[in-house]
């Protein structure tokens, strides 16, 4: 009893759903924080900068947040060395697609 396989495939487990809202509220979060006050001194070229850096530091933001996400998730089903194996990969697959 309290086993991983004592639940079926279907039924997410508490901790699933716990790892996923703190996912998505820590995204919204700093959306707000990122997206939320704007200067708006009618300088083309320093908002041009501004928008690069906000998305810049979303992306990076998200990045982290999902990857920690992810961490956390994993590490109930399979061991460190699977586990960072799997995230260097998925690193590697996200630049070759941005790359591309």
């Amino acid at each position: 009893m309290g086993h991983v396989r004592d639940r079926p495939w279907w039924k997410p487990h508490r901790r699933t759903g716990v790892i996923l809202s703190v996912a998505i509220g820590s995204i919204a979060l700093l959306a707000v924080l990122v997206f939320g006050g704007r200067d708006n001194s009618g300088d083309a070229a320093g908002q041009g900068l501004a928008g690069a850096f906000e998305a810049l530091f979303f992306t990076v933001g998200t990045f982290l947040i999902a990857s920690v996400a992810l961490i956390m998730w994993l590490s109930r089903y399979i061991g460190m060395p699977k586990m960072l194996l799997s995230i260097c990969g998925l690193v590697v697959l996200t630049v070759l697609v941005l790359l591309w």
